[in-house]
């Protein structure tokens, strides 16, 4: 593999998560929105205005868990995608528990101290999230592209 190849393959990587990320985004958004019917009927409700909300209400809820679960089968792609082909000695995803080394993701064992991996990733899932709105951030994104939050 040439390192055109190389970086051929992460720019698609890149581009195939920024693409999920959208989708990500806009499903996000629906749920918004659904809360927001929930939130109505439920007050039509309270109100006496609505006979049988209890049909609306549950169509509701089950739209927003599945959007929740669509969202959730998204990152799992996000994460499997964004994995490299062949690891490198830059890919270092994995902290030893006792000597604190990175080490590659393949490994079973720290090269430096021998000792057996817990597989603590190196970078936080808390940094991958925005502060403010809960939304996925790319490791290139110092700012959230939905609420401008600085990360």
């Amino acid at each position: 593999m040439t390192i055109f190849d190389s970086v051929g393959n992460k720019a698609k990587g890149f581009a195939d998560n920024a693409k999920i990320g959208l989708k990500i985004n806009s499903i996000e958004r629906d749920i918004v929105e659904y809360k927001e019917e929930l939130g109505e009927a439920m007050w039509k409700s309270y109100c006496g205005e609505s006979l049988s909300p209890e049909g609306t209400i549950s169509s509701l809820c089950e739209k927003i868990k599945t959007a929740y679960d669509k969202i959730e089968e998204l990152r799992c792609s996000k994460k499997s995608s964004s994995k490299p082909e062949k690891h490198t000695s830059e890919c270092e995803c994995f902290t030893c528990c006792e000597c604190g080394s990175n080490v590659t993701c393949e490994a079973n064992f720290c090269p430096h101290c021998g000792a057996k991996l817990c597989a603590v990733t190196v970078e936080s899932e808390q940094s991958k999230q925005c502060k403010g709105c809960g939304s996925e951030l790319e490791d290139y994104q110092n700012f959230c592209p939905i609420c401008g939050l600085k990360r």
